[in-house]
């Protein structure tokens, strides 16, 4: 009986001091100043930064303000997002194309940003983030025919059969237009046939005016 009750003791003089480790380890990290970052609310981890801010620095870049969405902390999309655009193209209709120039997905059609915890399509974040939320189930087109196009006012949203229809709408109006070059093309070379066959006459006929004198 007294030893049980001997080690019955010990567990409970153990738990006790585990229990005052823990209530002490917390005080000591409720008694840490805030990230000292300007507007961030963060505890400090190091340097007098939060853990985000910290690693920040620590890479070599300069700390930024992280951006909450749906109650998590993220770091901003626009100084991320227009870095990795060009505006080179200009659409004659549309206007101006913002070409993707960051990460391509694998198929090599569509552009990859990272925003809000996970991996989206380049044009289907920048309608996210400039217009609004994607309805479920829903497609982002491109109404300039480009895919790496991320210019949200090129984007809309359109069902799958809709998207489908229009592509193979302007499948078709772009081989029409081949084939219409292409016979332009064919009628310019004869044209050119011709001329050259036309002068080479001429210089014949010149010279046998010029014997006949």
């Amino acid at each position: 009986m007294d030893s049980s009750k001997n080690k019955m003791s010990r567990t409970c003089g153990t738990t006790r001091a585990v229990k005052a480790n823990r209530s002490v380890s917390t005080s000591i990290k409720s008694q840490k100043s805030p990230c000292s970052f300007r507007g961030c609310d963060r505890t400090a981890i190091a340097k007098k930064l939060c853990d985000t801010h910290y690693r920040q620095k620590r890479t070599g870049n300069r700390p930024k303000t992280i951006k909450k969405h749906g109650g998590r902390e993220y770091q901003p999309v626009e100084p991320r997002f227009f870095p990795k655009i060009s505006k080179k193209l200009v659409h004659p209709k549309r206007g101006e194309c913002w070409l993707w120039i960051g990460g391509l997905q694998s198929n090599k059609r569509y552009g990859q940003f990272y925003m809000f915890g996970k991996n989206y399509q380049a044009h289907r974040a920048s309608y996210i983030h400039f217009i609004g939320p994607i309805p479920k189930g829903e497609h982002v087109h491109h109404k300039c025919g480009q895919t790496k196009c991320v210019n949200p006012e090129h984007l809309e949203v359109s069902t799958q059969r809709e998207n489908t229809a229009e592509m193979f709408a302007r499948r078709a109006y772009v081989e029409t237009i081949d084939a219409a070059n292409r016979r332009i093309a064919s009628l310019e070379r004869r044209v050119k046939n011709l001329n050259t066959t036309v002068e080479r006459q001429h210089r014949k006929l010149k010279k046998i005016r010029g014997n006949l004198v």
